[in-house]
């Protein structure tokens, strides 16, 4: 479980490193094209999606690695009694830290499956009359025409426009908007309904809140998914610049929106107020169809790219040193590899059982345990005895010692240490 709990940290650390990079590259590089930003932002959203370094270290090592378990022995009661205590705590903590995690994750993903689910009831009636041929020939001035089949209409008023659906989007538009724009209003609108299509926004918001479903308590990812919404609308407002249409008259479009929906009834209509929504105009208004230098874009994935191998490089060289550590750690020597056998710093002479005591009964109990490498006593087991009442006795007198380590070329190390406890009458 300590293993578990390190693996899913390390990736935590180091999906908040590159994310928090990308960002701040983001930030810094004041990168002209939306949809190369929002490009940016789904690399953040993948890297806490995918385990890449910990998948290399996986590679590299064949399994993940497990804690060692050299010479721990569990036969001792005295030193199981205290091996499953330690083990109740750290369950304990880390079921708490679960069951807070589960909570998080149900209740975002149930509340984004409702809203999903109420977007699919938008779906609306299919396009008949005028409507049908008012579509088609906008859409052919787009020569879009095999878009007309997906296109719907709705009046519930929830939202003027929205693309719905992931693997087979449809473009669902108020009537009441639908009839309140000019043909040239509508084209830029299209167009930029059409831009999220072949963008796969849809999917890749579908894989965003997932991820930030697992990981609904980071700061960043919750930046990153509103900050890419934002970029992903600024791209296909870019789309409809592109395409030619006029500026002030596709931003007098996105204020008309406005005047569908009381409220943002679903999360995608958060897009068309506020802040987003003056941002949106103020960059169609400045609208210059200008391209960032190609060595600037080449410069940023260029850093990009070594950033996320060069994470899962340290990722993996970090988890093979933990690994080796532990390995040392929880090596043990025998006595006889050592340069300076280990010596007794406090002893404690062993209680003499009663029973044995009244009828003048003398024996032994052979021990073995380890002296690790802070001179603490641990893995305590009786090998042989010559009465199983002796075996107690002597399994505690030898826990309470205290040694100092054995060494080798003067470093402290594990030893495992054979000793012989006697039980003698008194004189």
């Amino acid at each position: 479980m300590k293993q578990v709990i390190e693996i899913l940290g390390l990736h935590l650390i180091e999906s908040t490193i590159v994310g928090s990079i990308i960002i701040l590259l983001l930030l810094l590089f004041r990168i002209k094209r939306p949809s190369f930003r929002s490009r940016l932002l789904r690399l953040v959203f993948l890297k806490f999606l995918f385990p890449v370094g910990l998948v290399l270290s996986f590679w590299d090592t064949g399994q993940f690695a497990e804690p060692s378990l050299i010479g721990v022995s569990l036969n001792s009661w005295v030193n199981q009694s205290a091996i499953l205590v330690a083990e109740e705590k750290g369950v304990s903590i880390f079921v708490i830290g679960l069951f807070m995690w589960a909570v998080g994750f149900c209740i975002l993903a149930i509340a984004y499956s409702v809203e999903w689910v109420r977007s699919e009831k938008l779906l609306g009636e299919s396009l008949k009359g005028e409507s049908l041929k008012r579509i088609r020939r906008v859409l052919r001035e787009l020569e879009a025409d095999r878009f007309c089949e997906f296109i719907r209409i709705e009046k519930t008023n929830a939202t003027p426009i929205l693309i719905i659906g992931i693997f087979r989007p449809r473009i669902v538009i108020n009537n009441a908007f639908f009839n309140a724009l000019t043909d040239n209003e509508l084209r830029p609108v299209l167009r930029h309904e059409l831009e999220h299509w072949n963008r796969k926004d849809n999917l890749w918001r579908a894989i965003q809140v997932f991820v930030l479903c697992l990981f609904w308590f980071h700061p960043l990812l919750w930046y990153a998914y509103f900050r890419s919404s934002l970029e992903s609308e600024c791209a296909c407002d870019e789309a409809a610049m592109n395409g030619g249409e006029e500026r002030k008259a596709y931003a007098s479009c996105l204020l008309k929106a406005t005047r569908f929906f009381s409220e943002p009834k679903l999360l995608w209509s958060s897009m068309l107020t506020g802040k987003p929504l003056k941002r949106r105009i103020e960059e169609i208004v400045n609208f210059k169809n200008e391209k960032d230098s190609k060595m600037k874009l080449l410069s940023i994935w260029t850093l990009v790219a070594s950033l996320a191998v060069g994470s899962s490089l340290l990722a993996v060289d970090y988890q093979s040193s933990l690994s080796w550590s532990e390995q040392s750690e929880n090596e043990v020597r025998n006595i006889n590899e050592l340069d300076t056998i280990p010596k007794a710093v406090y002893q404690v002479a062993p209680t003499y059982p009663d029973e044995l005591l009244e009828s003048k009964i003398e024996g032994h109990a052979d021990v073995v345990f380890v002296i690790d490498q802070s001179g603490d006593v641990r893995d305590v087991d009786v090998i042989q005895s010559s009465a199983v009442e002796f075996e107690y006795p002597a399994v505690e007198a030898i826990n309470v010692s205290k040694w100092e380590p054995g060494k080798i070329d003067g470093v402290a190390v594990n030893v495992r240490v054979r000793q012989r406890i006697l039980f003698k009458l008194p004189e």
